[in-house]
């Protein structure tokens, strides 16, 4: 099985460097994106990177927090892998802060068991009790704009009185939405990007632009709408715990290695060398059967 790994990062290069290393075997290859606001980072990865052979750092946006740079960020990597027809079978987009809970021979097997199937989290929105106001629907009816490095949205919370005609989604598309993190069958790879190429994929594009966390609901919202909806299983292959009230992943450490151990995930998020190293250090040891090539 050919595995394409799209890794999108920000900072922490080291961390980057240490993902590649650990994911790294003769059926990968790395289609790296590096966040256009961090051209430090950049040089660092390609430093580091750049020389590798199965490693390809591809083209580059803005991302913030909680926009649709990212989603332009995947479609980098499928625009790699349709353009160049390269060989993969599944592609996974990975954050730099990701790291792996099962060895590189266990992803293998675990995708070949799901293989032809879409592996996402994804549910009809709006969703009683989940992503806050009306549903998770405060996502897409107001109306967000990044300006000055700060974002905001129209009508403001504290102005609610201003005009407001709520947002609908272009072209009757029902909205959806899951995890940013999924693995993508070569003919969804090939789907995604002839369909971003195509003046409705553009219009809902530009709609999602103007969204809260847009890459938590863009590729949900298309692939329901399209002939591979019945290939999605509602299967999210990543680790992640939430603190109650926080809109970011808690750092794993190495208090937390029985739950990643106990897990039936692939990968889990977020790590951060600057909190805690040992608990890498312990999944390659008892998880990952990792040795340096």
């Amino acid at each position: 099985m050919n595995i394409a790994y799209i890794i999108a990062a920000h900072h922490l290069p080291e961390q980057l460097v240490r993902l590649v290393d650990r994911l790294d075997a003769d059926n990968v290859m790395f289609l790296i994106h590096i966040n256009r606001l961090t051209e430090d980072v950049y040089q660092a990865a390609y430093q580091a990177l750049g020389d590798r052979p199965n490693v390809a750092f591809i083209k580059r946006h803005k991302v913030h927090w909680g926009d649709n740079g990212l989603v332009r960020a995947v479609f980098s990597g499928f625009e790699e892998i349709y353009e160049r027809s390269l060989e993969v079978d599944y592609a996974l987009n990975l954050s730099g802060q990701d790291y792996p809970i099962k060895s590189n021979r266990q992803i293998v097997e675990i995708l070949t068991e799901y293989k032809g199937h879409q592996l996402m989290e994804v549910f009809p929105l709006p969703r009683e009790n989940r992503w806050g106001p009306h549903g998770g629907l405060f996502r897409v009816q107001n109306y967000y704009f990044w300006m000055l490095g700060r974002k905001f949205q129209y009508p403001p919370t504290n102005m609610s009185w201003l005009p407001h005609i709520k947002r609908q989604l272009p072209h009757g598309f029902r909205l959806h939405g899951g995890s940013a993190w999924a693995c993508y069958t070569r003919d969804c790879i090939d789907y995604l990007y002839e369909f971003g190429q195509s003046r409705i994929g553009q219009d809902l594009l530009r709609f999602f632009d103007h969204t809260f966390a847009a890459p938590e609901m863009f590729f949900q919202t298309v692939l329901m709408s399209s002939s591979l909806a019945d290939t999605i299983l509602h299967k999210d292959m990543w680790e992640v715990q939430w603190e109650e009230g926080s809109s970011r992943p808690t750092i794993w450490v190495a208090e937390h290695l029985d739950i990643l151990k106990k897990s039936d995930r692939l990968f889990a998020r977020k790590f951060d060398p600057r909190v805690d190293t040992r608990i890498m250090d312990l999944l390659d040891e008892q998880v990952l059967e990792y040795a340096p090539r």
